[in-house]
């Protein structure tokens, strides 16, 4: 009876730590999306394509998401665009994590 009870509290345990890492990831994916929506999108767009509302005023265009593009060393890329800027790009005052957030959320958004 004793062992069953602990069983059941440690699956218990488990189960909420699994729960709580969804959570997480799942509050990431927002902060990246929302980082990528108010900071990015405008000129990258809302697909990645570099044809967000301002893009017309650039020349060259805001870079694509493309798959040329992930062949890179992507995570270097845009971590230095947001911090220095890029072109016409203006850096972008984000901490690490809300650059890592944006990162993650472009990977999985984009990169095909």
């Amino acid at each position: 009876m004793k062992q069953k009870i602990i069983c059941t509290l440690l699956m218990l345990l488990f189960g909420l730590m699994f729960l709580s890492d969804l959570i997480t990831a799942s509050e990431k994916s927002d902060k990246g999306k929302d980082l990528y929506s108010n900071n990015c999108q405008i000129c990258h767009g809302m697909k990645g394509d570099g044809k967000g509302p301002a893009a017309v005023a650039f020349h060259p265009a805001p870079t694509a998401f493309a798959p040329e593009f992930w062949k890179k060393d992507t995570k270097r890329v845009i971590t230095d665009s947001i911090l220095h800027g890029r072109g016409k790009m203006p850096a972008i005052n984000l901490s690490p994590e809300e650059i890592q957030a944006v990162i993650d959320y472009m990977t999985h958004t984009y990169k095909k």
